[in-house]
């Protein structure tokens, strides 16, 4: 999904936008101890998408970090990626999650309908050397692709279970506007294009088309019961039944609260305090305030200024005849200097 989104965004801002961009071990270091001296941090995250492309970067982060930070942080990469360097040098360094994205089983799909370049035996032993270090695994997983099927389904979250991976994330296949990903469905008859219908979250329901109802109700409801099932592969079975249900708020409960007690305890362990204990209880059973200090009300909406159609010619005609007078004018003057007007230097 990176490389497909990636692809879009050099055809909308060019293949300029291409490029590597990488800071100096010294600056990030030194942004996250500016960052503490505002108040205390319990771990660190990074986000940027692939945060090691070069064990020699991460071996002078690491002896700067663990010198002048020393605290876990958590990170995103591409298991495919990584070399026993790399991995050993993220665990010495204090890495205590990964977050890398499996996507899918099929190579099929993750290669030709979401263009991850991606060989999946690289994949497997990317994750495999991860886990042997003692780091901890967040995958992502994206359930529902174009040209997939329920059972590819099954086969990424087995897939997740014989990796024994930490936290199983799962996404529903979501076609946002100017992504390569949207264009794929439109033109392989896997969605109609209305952008609307897209709901805030990717976590809720599919727009996507579907064999027939039943197909998408089960995906659906496998995506809410994709992370416990990983975790507890005895389940498997009895979840293959329970997702012919309806979809209903029992099923988005146990989602929310696997990935309440996932994140606190595994993915990014730390102590909330009680008002942020209480938010994540109440988001559990969909009641959602957000606590960000950060976040303002929007402004005001304001409306453009409108011109009548008839006030816009008159102003157009007025205008045309400022911008012929002007012409004239200069044309006489260039006249009176003995020039033709053909002839002049502009």
């Amino acid at each position: 999904m990176q490389l497909l989104l990636q692809s879009s965004l050099v055809e909308h801002y060019g293949a300029s936008w291409k490029k590597v961009r990488i800071r100096s071990p010294e600056k990030v270091v030194e942004e996250i101890a500016r960052t503490r001296s505002f108040g205390p941090l319990q771990v660190v995250g990074f986000r940027e998408s692939i945060f090691v492309y070069d064990a020699r970067w991460l071996r002078v982060f690491g002896e700067l970090y663990r010198r002048e930070i020393g605290l876990p942080y958590y990170c995103h990469l591409r298991a495919d990626m990584m070399t026993e360097e790399m991995v050993d040098l993220l665990a010495w360094s204090g890495c205590h999650t990964v977050n890398v994205g499996i996507e899918t089983a099929n190579e099929r799909l993750a290669n030709e309908v979401l263009h991850r370049q991606i060989k999946q035996a690289r994949l497997v032993a990317g994750i495999r050397m991860l886990k042997a270090a003692g780091i901890v695994v967040f995958a992502d997983n994206i359930l529902g692709i174009p040209g997939g099927t329920l059972e590819d389904d099954y086969a990424t979250l087995q897939l997740n279970i014989d990796l024994d991976v930490d936290y199983a994330a799962a996404t529903l296949c979501t076609p946002y506007p100017g992504t390569g990903i949207a264009k794929y469905a439109i033109e392989h008859g896997h969605f109609h294009g209305d952008f609307d219908l897209i709901d805030d979250s990717y976590y809720t329901e599919s727009v996507l088309t579907f064999p027939d109802a039943k197909t998408k109700r089960m995906t659906e409801n496998l995506h809410k019961w994709f992370a416990v099932t990983a975790a507890l592969p005895q389940l498997f079975p009895l979840v293959k039944k329970l997702i012919e249900l309806p979809p209903n708020d029992f099923f988005y409960a146990v989602f929310r609260s696997w990935y309440l007690v996932c994140h606190m305890t595994d993915v990014m362990p730390r102590r909330p305090d009680l008002a942020q204990l209480k938010e994540s209880l109440l988001s559990v059973f969909g009641v959602y305030r957000g606590l960000d200090p950060n976040w303002h009300s929007p402004p005001r909406p304001e409306w453009l200024p409108t011109v009548d159609a008839n006030t816009l010619a008159t102003a157009e005609r007025a205008l045309t005849d400022v911008r012929m007078l002007v012409r004239r004018e200069r044309e006489g003057a260039v006249l009176d200097a003995g020039v033709h007007p053909a002839m002049e230097v502009r």
